[in-house]
């Protein structure tokens, strides 16, 4: 007689593959899983054992050092310690990480080895004064999927539960679930962020075109309904989220997170009040042009569309060049991310 299946934390897809799977016509109980944390504790003393004593080492060394650990099973020079590292901060809205940190300047071009900010140890740390800027920091450092493995091993073992991962960085893949927490940030090294700039290189690099070629129409649509909504948001990020479709506990829930993007947003429009005097421009994604060669190159409907306002004398090469830039930054530019919905009404996506 077969055991019962136990699912954890999983929707309906979950839930078909748990039961479809070969696994759980053997007497063992099958369990879906979505590890997103684990907890560690560094040596008591020795090289990395405090913040002090952190370990520096280059981000590509700790992939490699991961790699090394799972084809060798080898002892990993850095687990479960401080460690010292210096890269580009790129935010993130995935469980309750803050961002990634990379080698790469460009977060578009970043390796999804990129180890993950778990959290930072000032609260009051705000990820859009970090974003795309190069730091410095310490924090400890851990291997989530490697955990997540033991963990699997040691249940089947132990207690005859087949683990089945549905979920988390570590469902991406083995180095994807690389892990620091516990965040200080020394120093940040780059004067403001690092970007790709310049309209020459649009065609090449970036994913967003000019409305104006493409949708004349409601380019002064598209304007007022940005200017309204950084208006609205100048009032009250709550006044501004009720333009949404969000319910309101998830409202109230944004406004409560200090370190969201609509809180950030909120700060830029404080620190540039004459924001609704600048150029305005608005950019629609490149992939949501039909490929449907007798509509040719005619953006679909309903597709997000970014009102941008220049904060500076002059925008002619900052205007945003990717999706990425124009929902993450606000340096010269600030950007609202629109959405037209089946009456044709402008509503606002944070």
């Amino acid at each position: 007689m077969t055991r019962p299946v136990l699912i954890i934390g999983a929707g309906i897809a979950g839930l078909w593959a748990a039961l479809t799977s070969p696994l759980v016509a053997q007497e063992s109980q099958a369990s879906i899983v979505m590890p997103n944390s684990a907890q560690c504790e560094p040596p008591a003393e020795g090289p990395g054992a405090t913040p002090e004593t952190a370990i520096s080492v280059y981000i590509d060394q700790l992939v490699g050092d991961a790699e090394d650990v799972r084809e060798f099973d080898l002892d990993s020079e850095y687990d479960c310690r401080w460690i010292r590292t210096v890269g580009y901060f790129a935010w993130v809205d995935y469980w309750h990480y803050r961002g990634r940190i990379s080698s790469a300047a460009l977060p578009e071009l970043s390796a999804a080895t990129a180890p993950w900010i778990e959290n930072f140890s000032d609260t009051e740390t705000r990820r859009h004064d970090l974003q795309q800027h190069q730091i410095e920091i310490v924090g400890i450092y851990y291997d989530l999927c490697r955990r997540a493995d033991e963990h699997a091993r040691r249940a089947e073992a132990e207690d005859g539960v087949i683990l089945i991962n549905m979920g988390g960085p570590c469902h991406y893949g083995s180095l994807n679930g690389l892990m620091i927490r516990d965040v200080r940030v020394l120093s940040t090294l780059t004067d403001g962020p690092v970007r790709l700039r310049g309209e020459i290189n649009r065609e090449q690099f970036g994913n967003l075109v000019d409305v104006t070629g493409v949708r004349p129409d409601i380019v002064q649509s598209l304007e007022s309904a940005s200017r309204d909504s950084l208006r609205l948001l100048s009032t009250g990020e709550a006044e501004y989220l009720t333009t949404t479709n969000w319910s309101p506990e998830a409202i109230a829930e944004a406004v409560a997170d200090e370190d969201d993007w609509t809180s950030a947003l909120a700060r830029t429009l404080l620190r540039h009040p004459d924001w609704g005097i600048g150029k305005f421009q608005a950019f629609i994604k490149t992939d949501f042009y039909s490929d449907d060669p007798a509509v040719g190159r005619e953006p679909a409907e309903h597709s997000d569309i970014f009102g941008c306002f220049c904060l500076t004398a002059d925008c002619s090469d900052s205007w945003p060049l990717s999706s990425w830039d124009a929902q993450h930054l606000a340096d010269e530019v600030l950007c609202v991310r629109l959405h037209e919905d089946q009456t044709g009404a402008w509503q606002v996506r944070p």
